[in-house]
C-alpha cells in the first residue's frame, strides 16, 4: 500500500484550516501552514490537492469578503517557502535528460482527457450534499475541498500529462466522501428530530470513526517506516564504491551496472553519468 503519512497530513491540514477559518480559532493557522509545507515532501497528490484547495478557498473567501482570506494567503505563502527546496529540486530534475524516461517508468499518462465517469459520480454526490445540509461555512469549506479534488483528478486537461491519476481517488476524494457522508448522516438524524442524547452519540461515533482512521494511518506509517528503515540508508559497500568512482574516474564518464538501484544512484552520489538500458516499461533508446 502507498505510505500513509500523506493521508495523515492531508486530513490534519484540512482539520487545522477548518478550525482556523470555520470555527475562528486563529492559533490553528500556524500548524496549518506547517502541514501544507510538509505535504510537498510526501506525495505528489497531497501537495497538488492542497495547493488547488488553498487557491480555490482563498478565491471564495475573497469573493465573499471574508477577512480570513488574508490569513489563508499568508499561511499558503509560508508553506510555499517551506517547499522551496523541493520545488527547486523538482525543476532541476525536469531539466535532466533522463527525466522523461523516469516519468514514463513511473506510469506517466499523456493526453488532455477528462475523467468523465469519476467526475460525474462525485458531482452527483456533491449535489446530494448541497441538497441535504445547511449552506453554512462548513458546507462551503468541504465543497471547495471536493472541487479541489476534482481539479486534481482532471489536472491533465491543463498539464497534458499526469502520473497515476487514479491516486487522487485513493488519497483525496475517497476520504473526503467519508467525511461528507458522516456530515450528511449527522444532518439527517438531527432533521428527523432524534433525541439530543442519541444525536450526540452519533456525532461522537462519527468523530471516533474519522479519528480512528487517523490513528490507524499513523500506526501503519510507523510500522512501514520501522520495517523499511534499513532500506533508507546506503550500505557501507555502496558508499565505498561511489567514493572510489569519484576518485578514479573522469567527470561525466558513463558507468555501467547490472543493478537498477545503482544505475539510478550513480549520478546522485558521484560525478558520473549512467546508462539506462531498454527494458520493460521504458522507451529509452540503447544508443
Amino acid at each position: 500500500p502507498y505510505p500513509q503519512i500523506p493521508f495523515v497530513l492531508l486530513l490534519a491540514g484540512l482539520l487545522f484550516y477548518y478550525k482556523a477559518v470555520v470555527e475562528g480559532k486563529k492559533w490553528f493557522y500556524a500548524p496549518a501552514a506547517i502541514t501544507y509545507g510538509l505535504s510537498f515532501y510526501t506525495y505528489l497528490y497531497a501537495w497538488t490537492f492542497f495547493t488547488a484547495f488553498l487557491g480555490l478557498y482563498w478565491l471564495a473567501l475573497l469573493f465573499t469578503k471574508n477577512k480570513a482570506h488574508k490569513q489563508v494567503l499568508l499561511t499558503a505563502s509560508a508553506g510555499g517557502v517551506m517547499a522551496l527546496p523541493y520545488l527547486i529540486a523538482l525543476i532541476q530534475f525536469q531539466q535532466t535528460p533522463v527525466a522523461l524516461d523516469v516519468l514514463r517508468r513511473a506510469g506517466i499518462e499523456f493526453g488532455r482527457q477528462v475523467q468523465w465517469l469519476q467526475t460525474i459520480k462525485f458531482l452527483a454526490i456533491l449535489a446530494f450534499f448541497a441538497f441535504t445540509v445547511k449552506h453554512d461555512k462548513r458546507f462551503y469549506f468541504f465543497t471547495t475541498a471536493i472541487a479541489a479534488g476534482l481539479v486534481g483528478l482532471n489536472s491533465q486537461v491543463l498539464t497534458g500529462r499526469m502520473i497515476l491519476i487514479d491516486h487522487y481517488l485513493v488519497l483525496v476524494l475517497t476520504p473526503l466522501m467519508v467525511i461528507v457522508g458522516a456530515i450528511i448522516a449527522s444532518e439527517w438524524l438531527k432533521h428527523n428530530k432524534l433525541k439530543s442524547s442519541k444525536a450526540n452519540a452519533v456525532d461522537i461515533a462519527l468523530a471516533v470513526l474519522i479519528g480512528g482512521s487517523l490513528v490507524y494511518a499513523t500506526a501503519a506509517q510507523t510500522a512501514f517506516a520501522v520495517d523499511t528503515l534499513e532500506n533508507r540508508f546506503l550500505p557501507p559497500a555502496a558508499v565505498d564504491a561511489f567514493k572510489w568512482l569519484d576518485a578514479n574516474t573522469q567527470k561525466d564518464e558513463v558507468v555501467l551496472s547490472l543493478s537498477l538501484e545503482n544505475i539510478v544512484l550513480t549520478p546522485v552520489y558521484t560525478h558520473n553519468n549512467n546508462f539506462i538500458p531498454t527494458v520493460f516499461l521504458t522507451r529509452a533508446p540503447t544508443k
